[in-house]
């Protein structure tokens, strides 16, 4: 695919018959802007261009012609220290727009690899791999709903460095220059060069790049404003072409049962337990110091069944840890703002920042678990899930940390058990719902949701660890051995 290049079709005889086209074209927008919002469509519109192509002077116009209350605008800068602590797409999922809203980025996630490929400061694997991320990025968002408008403003050599040597004389104009800008550091036709590759690594079915001519700027601005009101358009009808067209999805044939491996007879008495717990913990506590020193950061995910022990062991873990370098976070169905966006907006906000260690006391998992078994997510939706999550792991992996999965396994006599124990305990009591019975009455379904999840998303760099856990004191010192053993690689 090549890039779309895109021209307004009419013409402009006067300043005033501009007005009147702008006035009768922005309404056009507006209304679509109100249609994709009644339809909770988050619109990511990826803005970039030559130096001295107008990029300023487009977000302006586009607050004036769109509802700014619906519309955010980002504009980029170079990461942070916060930033340079958490995985490259962190600082934008934190940026991404809602249902209904608009996010409108000035710069973006290409604009940093780009220009690592210009100065030289990436490999060639580095720069295919962030491309490639930025492909499954923007399909995921694609994929979950959300329309992509990527702009790019062009001008040709001449014309460029007639405004760039126009900016030297004007100081008004000329604080937005770099030096390198004013200075024409790299040559037009490498800038091109690499701009056109980086065009062609990303110009996808799901967020096409359209070129913009900027040469004259009032065809530019009009040629910007009915590319949208049709990049909006187009969505609607797609959206409308849609409905009752059900997504079918190929189920994979002969999932091992994962489950029935797990040897629920493992046992550990009293005196070895006590033993193991002081030596691990001691272990774990001065390596996790030196983890935070090397700023290396740890994620670790609890899931199981229901009583199975997650929050026993939890606690059992962070007992060797300082509390400064920690964070549990329980995981709970989403509220408010989480619900308006993508399902791991809400993990990717919370990544612990380099040095730093995460627990999630459930996790993105329920995404394939109980929003799969419960109906809360379609099969459209929850199929798609495993290869987001991997892709979402793998980020967190390449980024330096650490990713441990740890499921925990009970046989139904056993969760029987404990659910009696639990409701026979006063300060237990909090423990037991009646989710967790009408959970029990589909424990083939969860069972055969678990052997697909550790089936599609058991990887090299973030492998799922089976844990069993009828006997609690096992499933403690199992956990700990493994997370000293992960430590000590680092």
């Amino acid at each position: 695919m090549t890039a779309i290049n895109y021209q307004f079709s009419g013409e402009i005889d006067s300043k005033k018959q501009y007005a009147e086209i702008i006035e009768k074209e922005r309404m056009e927008l507006l209304m679509r802007q109100f249609k994709l919002r009644d339809h909770n469509v988050p619109v990511i519109i990826v803005l970039s261009g030559m130096i001295s192509a107008g990029k300023s002077e487009i977000v302006n116009l586009l607050n004036e012609w769109m509802d700014t209350r619906f519309i955010e605008t980002h504009v980029h800068r170079p990461r942070t220290e916060e930033e340079l602590g958490r995985p490259y797409f962190w600082k934008y999922w934190r940026r991404l727009p809602g249902q209904g809203e608009t996010g409108l980025f000035l710069g973006s996630w290409y604009t940093e690899p780009w220009f690592k490929s210009l100065n030289g400061d990436i490999s060639e694997k580095e720069y295919l791999s962030r491309m490639s991320d930025i492909r499954k990025f923007e399909e995921m968002m694609a994929a979950d709903g959300t329309l992509i408008v990527k702009i790019r403003l062009v001008l040709d050599q001449k014309e460029q460095e007639k405004r760039l040597k126009a900016s030297k004389s004007r100081p008004a104009y000329s604080w937005r220059m770099s030096e390198d800008d004013m200075n024409a550091g790299f040559s037009f036709q490498k800038k091109m060069e690499h701009t056109d590759r980086m065009i062609a690594l990303s110009h996808t079915e799901a967020s096409p790049w359209h070129f913009v001519d900027a040469g004259n700027s009032r065809y530019r601005n009009l040629s910007v404003l009915q590319l949208l009101i049709e990049c909006f358009e187009r969505h609607l009808q797609k959206l409308q072409n849609a409905n009752g067209n059900m997504v079918t999805y190929e189920r994979p044939l002969g999932i091992p049962n994962h489950l029935a491996t797990v040897d629920l007879g493992k046992t550990l008495d009293r005196s070895l337990y006590t033993e193991l717990q002081k030596k691990y913990r001691q272990s774990i506590y001065k390596r996790a110091w030196k983890s935070h020193r090397k700023e290396k950061s740890v994620i670790l995910v609890f899931e199981g069944a229901d009583a199975a022990g997650k929050g026993g062991t939890i606690r059992r873990l962070i007992r060797a840890l300082d509390a400064r370098l920690y964070r549990v976070i329980q995981i709970a169905a989403p509220k408010g703002r989480e619900k308006t966006t993508h399902y791991l907006h809400r993990f990717w906000t919370r990544i612990p920042r380099a040095g730093f260690i995460t627990i999630y006391d459930r996790s993105w998992y329920g995404r394939v678990l109980v929003e799969r078994v419960e109906g809360f997510a379609s099969e459209a939706e929850w199929q798609r899930a495993y290869d987001e999550i991997n892709q979402f792991e793998k980020e967190l992996t390449d980024s330096g940390s650490i990713v441990l999965k740890f499921w925990l396994e009970i046989s139904p006599d056993e969760q029987l058990s404990r659910f009696r124990a639990r409701e026979q305990t006063e300060y237990k009591n909090y423990k037991i719902t009646d989710d967790d019975w009408r959970n029990r009455e589909k424990r083939s379904a969860y069972d055969e949701a678990v052997n697909e999840m550790a089936e599609r998303t058991n990887t090299d760099y973030a492998p799922w660890h089976f844990i069993p856990s009828e006997d609690k004191k096992f499933a403690r010192v199992e956990v700990l051995k493994i997370v000293n053993k992960a430590l000590k690689r680092i």
